[in-house]
C-alpha cells in the first residue's frame, strides 16, 4: 500500500489531497457456518483494505486538511452475506473512531449505498444465494454523485445515503432495528419459499428452519 501511495502522490505533483476507500468484495458466507478463506478474504479487503489505505495516505491528508471517503454498505443485515455485513459495519466503526482522533484536521464520511448491479455480486448468485428480490438495486450513478458531493462539500458530511430511499432505510435501522429485522426475515422467508435458494448448499440450514429443506 505505501508503494501505491508513493506512486498516487509522484503523479499528482507532491501530495494526496481526498481519498476514496471504494474497493469491496462480496461473496457467500452464512453466519451460521465456520468462516471460510471467503469471510478471511472479506474482512481482509473491506476492512483491513481500507484500514492500511487510510492510514498509509493520512499524513498527506493531514497536511493537506482534506478528507478521507469510506464505502460502507446499508447491506449489513441481509443473510448469508455475514462476511460483508460484518466488514462494512466494522468499516463505520473504524471511521466513527478516525473521526475521533483526526477529525479537527481531516474530515470523514462514510457512505452508504445498497445493492449495485456489479460483478460484486457474481459470486454469490453462482452459489445460489442470489439477493435479487431481497434489496433494490439502485443506479451506479446515485453512488458516484454521493462520493462526489462528499468530496466537494465545503465541510465533509459525516454520513450520506446515496438515496431519498436509503436515508430512510438507516433511519429505520437504528431507531427501529426490530422492525427492520422483521421486515428482512419476513421478505427472507417469502423468497425461501418460492425455491430462491432451492439446490443450494450453504443455504441449507436456512431452508431447513423455513421447513424447505427438501425442495
Amino acid at each position: 500500500m505505501t508503494k501505491g501511495v508513493e506512486e498516487a502522490t509522484r503523479l499528482l505533483g507532491g501530495g494526496v489531497d481526498v481519498l476514496v476507500n471504494k474497493a469491496g468484495r462480496g461473496g457467500p458466507a452464512p453466519a451460521e457456518l465456520r468462516p471460510s478463506a471467503e469471510v478471511h478474504a472479506q474482512l481482509y479487503l473491506n476492512l483491513l483494505g481500507a484500514w492500511d489505505a487510510t492510514g498509509t495516505a493520512l499524513p498527506h491528508l493531514e497536511r493537506a486538511r482534506d478528507r478521507v471517503v469510506l464505502i460502507a454498505s446499508r447491506m449489513v443485515i441481509l443473510p448469508l452475506t455475514a462476511a460483508y455485513g460484518v466488514s462494512k459495519r466494522a468499516l463505520a466503526a473504524y471511521a466513527d473512531t478516525l473521526r475521533l482522533e483526526v477529525g479537527t484536521h481531516v474530515g470523514v464520511t462514510t457512505v452508504y449505498p445498497s445493492m449495485v448491479r456489479s460483478p460484486i455480486h457474481d459470486s454469490t448468485r453462482e452459489a445460489g444465494l442470489s439477493l435479487d428480490g431481497v434489496s433494490r438495486p439502485e443506479p451506479l450513478e446515485g453512488v458516484e454523485s454521493a462520493v462526489v458531493a462528499a468530496v466537494t462539500a465545503r465541510r465533509a458530511p459525516r454520513e450520506v445515503a446515496t438515496t431519498r430511499r436509503g436515508r430512510a432505510e438507516m433511519a429505520l435501522a437504528r431507531h427501529a432495528p426490530a422492525l427492520a429485522d422483521r421486515i428482512v426475515r419476513r421478505t427472507v422467508a417469502a423468497r425461501v419459499a418460492a425455491g430462491a435458494f432451492a439446490g443450494a448448499p450453504l443455504a441449507e440450514g436456512l431452508r431447513r428452519r423455513h421447513g424447505r429443506d427438501n425442495k
